[in-house]
């Protein structure tokens, strides 16, 4: 076995969504990486402690960001220069985040609406729905930006863990 084949299925995606206007649509496990751009190539520069491990190019979709959330990535065609962070979280939800959808590897969290998504980047609260998402140094074509429900971020800001029902305790 060669060195690319025994690296083939690292790029198995664990769940992403593209959200857009119709409310969106899974995007599959065996074809999330190559949605995201993060298939290995021989072609990619190696680590030099690791020659036989294949990286990923560089990417080059700009349009469009992704937030992960619940398990999933979702993903939407989004400006940051130009929109807000309430419009972005609109996009989102509009485009199925939180819509409790059923994919192929499970079914997703519901969300009450755009209000309860809280966006993060770097650590940091996207906190002023008005805001230029930019404004907080979020790049153009930005692929890890992290979405939780209000509910627990709330709770978290208050000292308390996950509530009675949370799957935390399952």
């Amino acid at each position: 076995m060669d060195d690319m084949e025994y690296w083939k299925d690292v790029g198995l995606g664990k769940g992403a969504w593209q959200c857009d206007a119709s409310g969106g649509r899974e995007i599959l496990p065996q074809d999330e990486a190559t949605v995201f751009e993060e298939l290995p190539s021989a072609h990619s520069p190696r680590f030099a402690l690791l020659p036989s491990v294949p990286t990923v190019a560089a990417r080059t979709d700009d349009r469009h960001v992704a937030v992960f959330f619940d398990g999933c990535r979702y993903r939407c065609e989004f400006d940051v220069d130009g929109g807000t962070v309430g419009e972005l979280a609109r996009a989102l939800c509009a485009g199925g985040l939180g819509s409790g959808a059923d994919m192929t590897t499970g079914a997703r969290q519901k969300l009450d609406g755009p209000e309860s998504l809280v966006l993060f980047y770097c650590g940091k609260r996207l906190d002023d729905d008005d805001n230029k998402v930019s404004s907080y140094g979020v790049p153009r074509g930005c692929k890890i930006l992290l979405g939780i429900d209000r509910a627990l971020v709330e709770r978290a800001e208050a000292g308390l863990g996950p509530g009675e029902d949370d799957d935390f305790w399952a």
